[in-house]
């Protein structure tokens, strides 16, 4: 059973695959995007919950859906992109301004920033899981097959 699972393994990893390959380029852009705009979300109510004012919910809103996404890619040492796509900027952004402006609607649910973290961290823990399998895993396990 282990062997049909590596040989298996084994074809995937020999494949030029990358994330873009594996599953398409468009689906990597807009799952990066709905992240990084839950987590500026999330962000932009903790900052409205601490009363900031409209520049601080944005500066918040901008440090949490950026800075995990660029953190996530540097320690899987690839290049943070997050950080210099201008549509992963503009959605926390925008998800700043919704924060603010959404605020009281959004605070109505109990527990309302946790359960906007999980989501958040559900995609791109999902999202990391996919990289992880599609680059330095598969490094790791590569002299493993040639025994």
């Amino acid at each position: 059973m282990w062997s049909e699972v590596l040989m298996t393994y084994a074809l995937i990893a020999h494949t030029p695959a990358t994330l873009s390959a594996t599953l398409g380029a468009h689906t990597i852009t807009v799952i990066l995007i709905a992240g990084a705009f839950i987590f500026g979300l999330s962000g932009g109510l903790a900052g409205a919950l601490k009363g900031l004012d409209f520049f601080g919910v944005l500066v918040l809103a901008g440090v949490v859906g950026l800075s995990g996404g660029a953190l996530r890619d540097i320690f899987l040492g690839i290049p943070a992109v997050v950080i210099f796509d201008w549509r992963i900027v503009l959605s926390v952004l925008c998800s700043g301004v919704l924060a603010f402006f959404l605020y009281h609607p959004l605070q109505r649910w109990t527990n309302s920033i946790q359960i906007i973290d999980a989501l958040g961290l559900s995609i791109f823990s999902v999202l990391a899981l996919i990289l992880l399998c599609t680059t330095t895993l598969a490094r790791w396990l590569r002299p493993l097959w040639a025994c």
